[in-house]
Parts: C-alpha cells; sequence; structure tokens
C-alpha cells in the first residue's frame, strides 16, 4: 500500500514542536549508539571470578594485618624507652623488695632504701632514684622528683595507646576505599580513623589498668582472670577501632557492625597475650600477637558480621574492580563517578557523577536512572524498575549482579 503522504508547512518547520521532536530523536539515537557502544565493549556479566584481594575478608584482614605490624613496631620503639624507665624500675624494685619480706616483720622504708643503695653498681646504676645524692635532698625534692617521672612514665603508657589506636584505626578505616580506588573517600576516612583510634587509645590508657585490676587480672601467676581481664580491657579499646566507617558513611548498622567486630577482635587478641607470654616467657612476641589479634580479628570479624547481616548488596561481575561486593547500606545507594557517592566507578567517561540509584523500599529494591542516564537492566534500558535475585545492572562499563535476602530470584 502506497505510503500516505505528509505535508507539513514552513511555519510548523520553524515551529518549537518541530525542533522539540528533533531534539528527542537526536538524543534517543546518541542513546542507541551509545548501548550499542557499551555492549560491543563490555563482556557479558559473570557470576564468579574476581580478584581474590576484593573479597571484604581478604582485603580487611590484609589491611589489618599491616596496619597492626606498623602499630606494633612503633609501640615497641616505646615501650623500649617504658621499660628502661627509672619510674618502672623503682616501681619493680619496691614490689619485689615486699613480696621476697621475711614473714611477721614490718620493713622500715628506709630500710629498702638501703637495700637498693647496695645495688648501685648493678641493674640499678643508672637509676637516679637509687643514688645516695637522690635521698640526701630534702623529702618535698624526692617526691616532686618521683611525681613528675611517674607522670612522664604514664605518658609514654598513653603515647604507646594512641600510637596503636592511630595505626590501627587508619588501616581499617581506609580499606575498602583504598580498594575500589576512591582517594578522596580514602583520605576522609583515613583521618576520622586516625582521630578516633588516637581518642580511643588515650581514653582507654586512662582506665584500662584499673579495669584489669578490678577484674583481678593482677593476681600472681598465670590465672584465666588474667586472660579474661585482659582481653575484656582490648575488647574496649576494639570498639574505638572499628567505628570510624560507620560514622564515616552516617550510618548505624554500619557502626554497630564496626562496634561488634572491634570489641571481638579485641576480646581475641587479649586473649592471647598471656599465653603467649607464659609460653616464650617474654613480652615482645605476646604484644606482637597481641595487636596482630587486635588488627586482624576486629577486621576479619567486621567482614563476617556484615556478610551475615547484609540484606542487599552489589557484585561486580566484569569491569576495573571485578569481584568486589558493595552493601547496600544507604538509601538511596548512588552509583557514579563522582568520589562522594557510595558507590565510585572511576576512569569511566560513559559514567556521570550521579548515575543511578538503588532505593530499599519496604524489603524491595528499586533501581532508577538519574538525570537521564543510560542503564542497562538484563541487556534493556529503564528509567526505574524493581529489581530480582540476579539481575545484571549494567552502568557505563561495569556490569553488576545485583542480590538480596529478601526479594525473590529472577524467573527463566
Amino acid at each position: 500500500m502506497e505510503s500516505e503522504k505528509i505535508s507539513v508547512s514552513l511555519d510548523e518547520v520553524n515551529s518549537a514542536r518541530v525542533d522539540a521532536e528533533i531534539r528527542r530523536q537526536d538524543i534517543a539515537a546518541r542513546m542507541a549508539a551509545h548501548q550499542e557502544e557499551i555492549e560491543a565493549n563490555t563482556p557479558s556479566a559473570k557470576r564468579f571470578g574476581g580478584g581474590v584481594f576484593r573479597k571484604a575478608i581478604v582485603y580487611m584482614a590484609v589491611f589489618g594485618f599491616f596496619a597492626s605490624l606498623l602499630a606494633w613496631g612503633m609501640g615497641e620503639l616505646v615501650q623500649y624507652r617504658s621499660d628502661r624507665h627509672p619510674w618502672k624500675q623503682y616501681q619493680e624494685a619496691f614490689n619485689a623488695f615486699l613480696a621476697f619480706k621475711p614473714q611477721g616483720r614490718v620493713w622500715e622504708f628506709q630500710e629498702f632504701v638501703t637495700a637498693l643503695r647496695m645495688h648501685e653498681s648493678g641493674q640499678y646504676r643508672d637509676n637516679p632514684f637509687f643514688s645516695s645524692s637522690f635521698w640526701d635532698k630534702p623529702e618535698w625534692q624526692r617526691r616532686k622528683a618521683l611525681d613528675a617521672a611517674k607522670s612522664e612514665y604514664r605518658t609514654l603508657d598513653r603515647v604507646w595507646f594512641m600510637l596503636l589506636g592511630l595505626f590501627i584505626g587508619i588501616g581499617l578505616s581506609c580499606a575498602e576505599p583504598v580498594v575500589v580506588r576512591n582517594g578522596k573517600s580514602a583520605l576522609f576516612r583515613g583521618l576520622l580513623g586516625a582521630v578516633l583510634g588516637l581518642l580511643g587509645g588515650f581514653v582507654c590508657s586512662l582506665f584500662i589498668n584499673q579495669v584489669y585490676n578490678f577484674l583481678q587480672g593482677d593476681t600472681e601467676g598465670f590465672t584465666l582472670q588474667q586472660v579474661f581481664a585482659r582481653g575484656v580491657g582490648w575488647s574496649i579499646l576494639g570498639i574505638f577501632l572499628a567505628i570510624a566507617p560507620g560514622i564515616a558513611m552516617r550510618n548505624m548498622k554500619k557502626f554497630l557492625l564496626g562496634l561488634a567486630g572491634g570489641a571481638i577482635g579485641g576480646l581475641a587478641g587479649g586473649f592471647l597475650f598471656d599465653p603467649i607470654c607464659q609460653l616464650t616467657g617474654s613480652d615482645v612476641p605476646a604484644r606482637f600477637v597481641n595487636i596482630v589479634g587486635l588488627g586482624v580479628g576486629a577486621a576479619v570479624a567486621t567482614a563476617l558480621l556484615e556478610e551475615a547481616a547484609k540484606q542487599g548488596w552489589l557484585k561486580v561481575a566484569t569491569g576495573v574492580i571485578t569481584g568486589k561486593q558493595f552493601i547496600l547500606y544507604r538509601n538511596p545507594t548512588v552509583i557514579g563517578s563522582s568520589p562522594k557517592t557510595e558507590i565510585y566507578l572511576f576512569k569511566d567517561p560513559t559514567v556521570a557523577p550521579k548515575h543511578a540509584a538503588i532505593n530499599g523500599l519496604g524489603g524491595e529494591y528499586v533501581l532508577t536512572a538519574l538525570n537521564g542516564a543510560t542503564v542497562l537492566l538484563n541487556g534493556a534500558p529503564v528509567r526505574q524498575q524493581r529489581l530480582k535475585n540476579g539481575d545484571q545492572i549494567r552502568v557505563g562499563n561495569t556490569v553488576f549482579l545485583f542480590g538480596s535476602k529478601t526479594v525473590k530470584h529472577s524467573q527463566g
């Protein structure tokens, strides 16, 4: 049948309606060409595979290990100075003197001083508190010097805890943004982790010994009470070190998971200290196992808890960060090329700053294309669509596989 001819007047050619239709067709043609380019340059989605290092439990454990290794190394420098501090030697000598004094006899403090003077040529030779000149001074001068030494020793102890919190806090906080190459987020979370780590280390140093003593961890010999008391103290420290990501994301669920993971990791690290110390006869390897146990334990525990508690997630099937899983904490979770988005797709010129979003609605998840961007769901462009388990979402040159514990599997 012969096509009907359409007559268009000159006025209609110049009308706004025709201009709008031409622009619409031009946009549609460019979108179709863009879709064809994506299909041609991006391989089909794979349900398995991807770098092992992009699995949360792996990269969290790696970052936790190296962060705690650095914390242990820097802490040993402080510990070396602390172990040789005059105040610690003074306290150790006095406690040893009281422990071995004859039963049934009261020893005067001056007798302790006299006994220590006999050791001036031995291990206390360089300690000013064991010299004759120190005890010849007026009592107020001696007391002032002892108070100053005690304050300096406690400062070293606090610095040790703060260094521990600093490095482990940074490592646990910036692990994920480093893996996805989000430099701005890594810097922000790293700084936040450093601040919280320093604060947590300082706060814990103020009362952790009191907690240890309250739980009767200072009993003689190796006891389960010691192990439990130290585990509780380090669990409190671990809480401060693993909550930074949740605070940075302003997400209560992430915060609570980090809190629980840090507590578990700290408990594990604390439990290991006394058995290792008893086995090796040295504090150095015990502190190493203790600190690494804290860092790695907090990292792994947090990752495992997140995996168990997740409701919806996206796993990168093809793209630069294949294998990385993004748990859908935020509502909405925005995907784009801006470092400020929750899922940052870097170095992809086909991705808009805010390209797509996923909203959780009553146990379901809805995918929305933002600002007219091209988003493919199972190969077809969509503007807004409910998601099903196994759906493939293509944003630029990256393909995600959607999964959820609350929605049904796709049919077919």
